[in-house]
């Protein structure tokens, strides 16, 4: 019901759009040698199923509504990830459809989701009225339904979140303990998880002067110049004049706020400065060389924000864990389920189930 919900709004037209009252982009030039005009056309085919460019016009009218499609490109992009999604809806339509379950429960479930509807839109009338400003006539909302139900059938079977068609559950997501532990230690180190706990990351401020090795005349020569700029802050220069003036910094002080993790991952020659350092602790140069290209720095360790990580024993956090060891494990097999429903599929064009012809 969710599913189909999102579906009426993606069809909603706004009278002020110039999207909502056009299509997107020039239909082919009519051949003037031909005494017919074109009305309709096949854009791709999904097995039995097949997508018009009345549809895909009616789709673009609605990406239109929430980010521009100025350009060729934009569209090509956005009708692209439309028939993307569009193959595999219809397949998950498609599998749900073959899975045996009573036509007399799928029209019960209908009926039940339009007397819903009916409701909230308060009678017969208000449901009309509704439905007339998505432009969606009764047909259409009974066949929208239909595949709302097939596809989440398809997808409860798959994951497990529901019973299948016999009325068991034939997928476990039962998260083991151990699995569950074990995404709470990789969590510590990565900023979205942590958050998403009610925590935090640790993260290291520093301050640094790049020296190009190359253009300092060699390692010896960009050596003496790090030298000599440690002993002109030592002595009270501003370090981030300095960093502007010959480290190649347009703008601020070359300050850096990174998280620790991060910072061991792409240099872990300064993090292992930045571990012992004290604050305001200068480095000696120290040499790196990221994508290759050999780099001199000086750091001044700056400050040190200690990660705050909630406690494994928290029930909270236990279930949010396991919350996010589910989405991924329903994720996971979701794509493994449209991969096998691919190979036995017939996709036209077939470049949009990502094969090549």
């Amino acid at each position: 019901m969710m599913m189909f919900l999102l579906l009426l709004g993606a069809l909603a037209q706004d009278p002020a759009s110039p999207s909502a009252v056009a299509p997107i982009g020039p239909r082919p030039a009519q051949d003037s040698a031909r005494p017919w005009r074109t009305v309709d056309r096949i854009v791709m085919v999904v097995n039995q199923d097949i997508i018009t460019e009345s549809q895909l016009l009616r789709d673009l009218q609605s990406v239109a509504r929430t980010r521009k499609l100025t350009t060729d490109t934009e569209r090509r992009a956005a009708e692209s990830q439309i028939l993307g999604d569009r193959v595999r809806q219809r397949l998950r339509v498609q599998a749900g459809a073959i899975l045996g379950v009573d036509e007399k429960l799928i029209d019960a479930r209908v009926a039940d989701s339009l007397e819903q509807m009916q409701k909230r839109e308060n009678g017969v009338v208000g449901l009309s009225k509704f439905l007339e400003s998505r432009d969606v006539s009764g047909p259409d909302v009974r066949r929208l339904l239909r595949d709302d139900i097939y596809d989440q059938l398809y997808r409860d079977g798959l994951t497990g979140d529901a019973p299948g068609p016999l009325g068991r559950v034939v997928a476990d997501r039962y998260v083991r303990p151990g699995a569950l532990h074990l995404q709470y230690v990789q969590a510590v180190d990565r900023p979205a998880e942590m958050d998403a706990l009610g925590g935090s990351v640790g993260r290291v401020k520093f301050q640094q002067i790049i020296l190009d090795i190359s253009q300092s005349g060699g390692a010896d020569a960009a050596r003496e110049l790090a030298r000599g700029l440690v002993a002109r802050i030592e002595a009270g220069e501003d370090m981030g004049s300095l960093a502007r003036e010959v480290g190649g910094v347009r703008e601020g002080d070359g300050v850096t706020d990174v998280e620790e993790a991060r910072l061991r991952e792409l240099f872990p020659e300064i993090a292992a400065f930045t571990e012992k350092a004290a604050p305001g602790q200068l480095s000696s140069p120290i040499e790196t060389a990221p994508r290759g290209k050999p780099l001199l720095r000086i750091v001044r360790f700056l400050e040190r924000t200690p990660a705050k990580v909630p406690e494994f024993a928290d029930a909270t956090v236990q279930s949010k864990l396991r919350e996010r060891s589910q989405e991924r494990l329903e994720q996971y097999r979701l794509e493994g389920g449209y991969a096998a429903l691919l190979r036995s599929s017939y996709v036209w064009p077939p470049e949009l189930s990502g094969r090549q012809p």
